[in-house]
């Protein structure tokens, strides 16, 4: 005792006359980065010495034990946190020198942490301790590492003049111990303040803590006006005397313009934001010092709260710097509690890709982290992340969205916008004053969509050139809020400047540049959007959904929507026609931190009667780096009677989600995933298509893919319905499917299993997420030579906690029978919707075009183009090679037709059977040798 009260500068007869108290604190922590070098030694013992903070020596006896101070496995050492620096306790195969650590006694021991790590499983450290009325070692912890990358131990001890010993759990591998901590009572003065917190949203205010009702002794309330029941009070002040360090809570209001500070004798300690923090959220302040002081807290305008309350003395904090990739650490750095921040590492120090710029230090992974600047008062551990993000280089089909309501919003960090006189005001998004604007790049054609407030001022927005001429005027007042404008720029690449007069609330600005502007052909029924112009396709979209019965073109390319997701189909009787399945590519690749079948989709279907052909989705979520689950959904289906013919869906997990009890069909399509990758309601039929089983880990074959996962609703009577598909499988295993939830149902009939070996021997998985499965069943199981490898029975107990159901999956000859297109779709024929016309010989010979169809994509000379079918015999007249294929009712082309050819070939189908040859002639040969060949209507050099 005291030691104790010396050490604190406090004399036995002064504690006498005051209260005091012991608290746990830290005493010792250590990365090892603060120790010198140590080599293993079997023959003696190895002491290192260190003081710990209630002036007590802790001595560290290192038996066969090594010291690294920054040394690290990066291979193995993969946990978040992870710094260099470890304690390596060696392999001791022959069992001749045990390695161990073994401490000094320490007075009062409470708790000690140890992060361990490991280079492989069954291995670790074992953990003993020894105080007093300890006869012997009292084992805490003797068993194998959990996370070998690396993981916390805590250990609650609560012993007098105790000693720490750490050992190996298996003797011929080494253990690593990467930090320590260790924890004991300490005598301190006992605090006399008294928590309080106001509601301050009814007037008067009341007194929420304490439970009396009444503030504590001293605490002087200053005025301040009650605004209302949601804001609560302005310009409300309070002084509040203190014995030692609080935390001070300020409720939050968006509508707040006048920030909160924190005086002592008159000199503003911290000015607290309580406007980006918005109507729920509080902004927060330490006053970090033992000595007494008083605090005056003035709570801005609108406040709807105000809590102070005692807390601990912050004497050190860990800052840790991570690199870009987000689990990199680039370095730790110990500061003094309630010092202000000054970045240890910048930009030269963080890796930055190739076209990304370096955007500055945030306080979480995600996009929606906050931003952190310098001066920033630290009063615990904080992570920093390094940021890059992609520089914003205008170009004639840049498009980019700008959410202004978002505080997470940093215009510094877009090189194509600029704001003059404007900042975030809250979910109205920017407050402009009066003549201030917004300056966007655009690289020629452009539609700029501005999204106005209702709150705004009275007045005008005006969009000017570079040049300072008027391109458009528009009401700055949005007749419902967050209502968008949008102007149409014709011309050269320049800056365009966005003025408001009067000034303004502005919610969001996108600029989305074109090559041309594609107008919608009422003859055709099209919209041709030029290859790789995704901002065309949007916009066209856009334009579908608010008109329906429209047929929009997509020649090959890649339309490319970046980290936009759920981009909505909404009107009805909409195709979106590709050149080709594997040419045509509309893709996104939304954020890992957004993974979720709710909210990654490429394709978002509102609407009905959808038509796609010739395609491929692709959502390129990263879900090899996504962790436990990597949800990234290319299709997300919430209409009814969706026909998709030859379209391709590529993605891992829950690739098609048909969420929605309705009718869908597919047809000679080709879906990949991993696991549950078509899932959700409805009864769907998937028509002689390909199922394509990804590897569960990148860059090898492994892993169990589950290829279905339905979730019906009971007025689904056939769910999923599999038709002569065929099933190729590169992960190590698979499964038809498991029970999502509601009458789960599957039936895979006659369907060709390319690896058969690779089905698990139950075929389903037995266990349903959320109940049994319902119907799962399968009939004519084939391997890629057409033999029946179905099982004569497969009775399976599919299981779940509410209910088991046991039942045989090999249907009958009859039963089987009965899944026809007709049978689940009664009056819906999309198999006749989805047939392709073909030309025919005597079609070209006649010239009879009108016969076939009303239009036809032309290809001429390598260009494609949609013409009617009137305009077909001007088209071939004069030209050198020409294709052509016919439209069907829903705008989908069929079947390539050569009519037109330098070599005077005509009528020579693309597609009338394999390897079809011609030579110069026309004459039909049997084989191609030398010379230049028509093979499939396609000329080739041999």
């Amino acid at each position: 005792m005291a030691f104790l009260l010396a050490f604190m500068g406090v004399t036995q007869s002064s504690a006498e006359d005051a209260d005091y108290v012991y608290k746990e604190k830290l005493l010792y922590k250590t990365n090892f980065q603060d120790w010198e070098d140590v080599k293993a030694d079997k023959t003696k013992a190895v002491a290192v010495t260190k003081q710990m903070k209630n002036g007590e020596t802790l001595t560290f006896y290192l038996y066969n034990t090594a010291v690294d101070n920054d040394g690290i496995d990066t291979g193995k050492f993969t946990a978040e946190g992870v710094t260099a620096g470890y304690l390596q306790t060696q392999k001791d195969p022959d069992k001749e020198c045990p390695p161990y650590i073994e401490t000094s006694a320490i007075s009062d021991l409470t708790k000690f942490e140890i992060y361990q790590a490991a280079t492989g499983g069954t291995r670790g450290i074992t953990v003993s301790v020894k105080g007093d009325g300890d006869a012997d070692w009292v084992e805490l912890h003797n068993k194998s590492i959990v996370s070998a990358k690396g993981e916390l131990l805590s250990f609650t001890v609560n012993r007098k003049n105790c000693k720490i010993k750490i050992g190996s759990f298996v003797h011929d591998q080494n253990a690593y111990v990467l930090s320590m901590n260790i924890y004991g009572n300490v005598l301190v003065p006992a605090r006399k303040f008294v928590d309080f917190k106001l509601d301050l949203t009814p007037d008067p205010y009341t007194v929420t803590v304490p439970s009396d009702g009444i503030l504590p002794a001293g605490v002087v309330v200053n005025g301040g006006e009650w605004h209302d029941k949601d804001h609560g009070y302005s310009e409300f002040s309070v002084s509040v005397p203190v014995d030692g360090p609080v935390e001070v809570f300020v409720g939050g209001c968006k509508h707040s313009n006048k920030s909160a500070t924190v005086s002592i004798d008159g000199n503003v300690v911290a000015t607290l934001d309580t406007k980006s923090i918005g109507c729920t959220g509080f902004a927060k302040y330490t006053y970090n010092k033992e000595e007494p002081a008083t605090l005056t807290i003035y709570c801005g305008q609108y406040c709807p709260s105000l809590e102070v309350k005692a807390c601990d003395y912050i004497e050190e904090c860990t800052v840790t710097y991570y690199d870009t990739d987000n689990t990199t650490v680039l370095g730790t750095e110990t500061v003094e509690g309630s010092s202000k921040l000054a970045f240890k590492y910048s930009e030269k120090d963080v890796t930055v890709p190739e076209g990304q710029k370096f955007r500055g230090w945030f306080n979480g992974k995600l996009s929606t982290s906050t931003k952190v600047a310098e001066g920033l008062e630290i009063t615990e551990d904080i992570k920093l992340y390094a940021r890059a993000t992609d520089i914003e280089n205008v170009t004639d089909v840049s498009h980019f969205i700008y959410d202004l309501t978002k505080p997470y919003f940093y215009i510094e960090n877009h090189e194509a916008i600029e704001a003059v006189n404007a900042s975030y005001y809250n979910e109205h998004g920017w407050v402009v004053a009066q003549g201030g604007s917004f300056k966007v790049k655009v690289g020629g054609k452009a539609y700029i969509t501005i999204k106005n407030c209702q709150f705004s001022k009275a007045g005008e927005g005006i969009v000017t050139d570079e040049a300072g001429k008027e391109i458009a005027r528009f009401n700055a007042v949005a007749a419902s809020d967050g209502a968008a404008t949008s102007i149409k720029y014709d011309g050269e690449a320049t800056t365009l400047t966005i003025t408001y007069p009067n000034g303004a609330y502005v919610h969001g600005i996108e600029v989305a540049c074109v090559r041309e502007f594609v107008e919608f052909d009422e003859t055709l029924g099209y919209y041709k959007i030029p290859a790789n112009d995704v901002n065309s396709f949007l916009l066209a979209l856009a334009d579908a959904n608010s008109k329906g019965d429209v047929k929009i073109f997509l020649p090959n390319g890649t339309y490319d929507l970046g980290e936009i997701t759920l981009t909505s189909v909404s009107g009805k009787n909409i195709s979106i026609i590709g050149e080709s399945m594997e040419g045509t590519i509309i893709k996104n690749a939304p954020l890992v931190e957004n993974e979720g079948i709710g909210t990654t989709a490429t394709l978002l279907n509102n609407s009905s009667n959808l038509y796609l052909q010739d395609l491929t989705l692709q959502n390129a979520l990263d879900y090899y780096k996504a962790g436990a689950a990597g949800r990234a959904v290319c299709l997300h289906e919430k209409g009814s009677n969706t026909i998709c013919k030859n379209v391709r869906l590529l993605s891992h997990q829950d690739t098609y989600y048909s969420n929605k009890a309705s009718k869908f069909y597919f047809e000679d399509s080709e879906i990949h995933g991993t696991v549950d990758y078509m899932c959700g309601d409805g009864d769907v039929i998937y028509n002689r298509c390909k199922l394509v089983n990804e590897s569960r880990a990148a860059n090898k074959e492994d892993g169990q893919c589950t290829v279905c996962a339905p979730n019906h609703s009971a007025e689904c009577k056939w769910g999923y319905v599999y038709l002569d598909c065929t099933i190729d499988t590169k992960s190590k295993t698979f499964d038809f499917g498991r029970s999502w939830g509601g009458e789960s149902k599957a039936v895979f009939i006659r369907t060709t299993l390319l690896q058969p070996e690779k089905l698990v021997s139950s075929r389903f998985t037995a266990a349903g997420m959320n109940v049994a499965a319902y119907g799962f069943y399968e009939y004519g199981t084939m391997n890629a030579s057409g033999e029946n490898i179905t099982p004569a029975s497969n009775v399976i107990n599919f299981t779940h906690s509410t209910g088991n159901k046991q039942y045989e999956t090999i249907l009958t000859d009859s039963k089987a029978a009965e899944f026809t297109i007709a049978n689940i779709f009664g009056e819906w024929a999309p198999e006749s919707v989805a047939a392709q016309k073909e030309i025919s010989d005597e079609v070209v010979a006649e010239g009879n075009y009108e016969t076939v169809s009303d239009c036809y994509l032309a290809t001429v000379d390598g260009a494609t183009s949609i013409v009617a079918a009137s305009a077909v015999k001007a088209l071939i007249e004069g030209k050198g090679n020409v294709t052509l294929r016919a439209a069907n009712g829903r705008g989908g082309f069929g079947p390539a037709k050569v009519v037109a050819s330098t070599t005077g070939v005509k009528a020579v189908s693309a597609e009338n059977g394999d390897n079809v040859v011609y030579d110069l002639l026309g004459r039909k040969v049997k084989n191609a040798t030398k010379g230049i060949f028509i093979i499939n209507g396609v000329k080739v050099i041999k």
